[in-house]
Parts: structure tokens; C-alpha cells; sequence
């Protein structure tokens, strides 16, 4: 009824359930939230043909990979629930865009950071930990990689995509900062900027874990034009 009622010109679908761990607790929130949340939107969509359609997919999909930075071409390997709902979207979504002829966008998220950001993201917890004199488990021993990416520049970057006509029925786009940080070097520079040690419990590499993120920019830096 709302897609009849509006007419709407753009979709942003960026709802989901998120979180890597959770998915090894409830695994149906996964299937229900993001699959089919998903194939409800871009079935409506169907009916009701928009200008363009945005979605956030993840960079979770590329799961453990060995050469960086990591191009949109790369071959996916999900290695978690969040991550292989992700990835039938994307699949979902090429196949509605070309059967239907339906202009598409999927984002590839790379950790996104800022205000308003997510309670159960790392660096959060680490700065409510280090402000309340709390422990944190610290997993990997902090030995993992994240292409931090701070989101007004995902704003801005979904604002220029939305007067960007696209060349596909159906474009994928790595979003991120191709600057991958090791955690524990966020970790001195909080501590540094606090004036005194968080405490840690570190231990070994959680399975669903991806140890290394570092997105290549430079697709939709040629398509928007933004440099960094």
C-alpha cells in the first residue's frame, strides 16, 4: 500500500539485523530481518518501479581474503550468517534488476564509524568501557585489521550516487576509506587521548571473525568523482 500510495523515486533500504556474533546466537533474525526484509522491498519495487534503488550489503561478504585491497571483483567467501544473507541479496537483487529492468545499487560497507553508530561496534564499547573503568574481551589480541570509514563521508557519497545515472541494471560499490587501522593501535590512541589504559581480557580469534578489511576506493571514486 505505501509503495502504491508514493510513487517513490528513490529507495534507501539500509534496515537490517547486524552484528557478526549474534548470528552464531539467532541465526533466524538473520533469515527473517535481512532476506526477507530484503525480498519484500524489491518485490514491492517490482510493482512499482522507482528511479533507483540503494541497498547496504556488507563488506563481511569477502570474508577472509590474502590480497589487498580488496576489489569488487573478488570472488565472495562468506564465512558467517550476517555475511551469506548479505550476499543473497546481492544476488537477489541482480536478478530482480535484470528481469525486471530495475536500476540497483548494493553498498559494500566497510565498518562504519560516527556519531550515533552502533552500541555493540568495538570502538564504543571500548570508549564506555575506558570511561567507566570496565574490562573488555578483546578478541584476536587485537590483531585485527578494519578499513574504518566515518559516515559523513557515506552520506556524502549516497548523495552523489543519487545523480549518478547508472551504467548497470544491477552495480556493486566498495564504501570505504582504504585506510585499514589495526585495533590495537586505536586502542593507544584512545588510551593515549583518555591519559590512562583501558583494561583487556584478550583472547584467541572468535570463528566467525574476519581477520583483515581494506577496501579498494577507487570504483566509486571514478564514479563520483570524490577523492580522498
Amino acid at each position: 500500500k505505501l509503495f502504491e500510495k508514493n510513487k517513490f523515486k528513490f529507495i534507501f533500504h539500509f534496515a537490517a539485523q547486524p552484528g557478526v556474533r549474534y548470528s552464531l546466537i539467532n541465526p533466524k533474525s538473520y533469515i527473517d530481518n535481512n532476506i526477507n526484509g530484503f525480498f519484500n522491498i524489491i518485490n514491492c519495487a517490482r510493482k512499482y518501479p522507482p528511479k533507483l534503488i540503494l541497498y547496504a550489503s556488507s563488506s563481511s561478504v569477502y570474508g577472509d581474503q590474502k590480497k589487498f585491497p580488496i576489489k569488487e571483483n573478488y570472488n565472495a567467501k562468506p564465512k558467517n550468517i550476517y555475511a551469506l544473507s548479505k550476499k543473497n541479496n546481492e544476488d537477489l537483487a541482480k536478478i530482480y534488476a535484470d528481469f525486471y529492468n530495475l536500476k540497483i545499487i548494493g553498498l559494500r560497507f566497510f565498518t562504519v564509524y560516527g556519531e550515533w553508530g552502533r552500541p555493540d561496534m568495538f570502538y564504543l564499547k571500548y570508549l564506555y568501557a575506558l570511561k567507566n573503568n570496565k574490562t573488555l574481551k578483546l578478541n584476536n589480541y587485537g590483531n585485527h585489521v578494519r578499513d574504518f570509514t566515518y559516515i559523513s563521508d557515506v552520506i556524502e557519497i549516497i548523495n552523489l550516487l543519487i545523480f549518478t545515472k547508472p551504467r548497470k541494471n544491477h552495480e556493486i560499490f566498495n564504501i570505504c576509506s582504504n585506510k585499514p587501522m589495526r585495533l590495537k593501535t586505536l586502542i593507544r590512541n584512545f588510551d593515549r587521548i583518555a591519559g590512562k589504559k583501558g583494561k583487556l581480557i584478550k583472547v584467541a580469534l572468535q570463528k566467525t571473525d574476519v581477520i583483515k578489511t581494506h577496501g579498494d576506493n577507487s570504483k566509486i571514486n571514478q564514479i563520483t568523482k570524490k577523492r580522498n
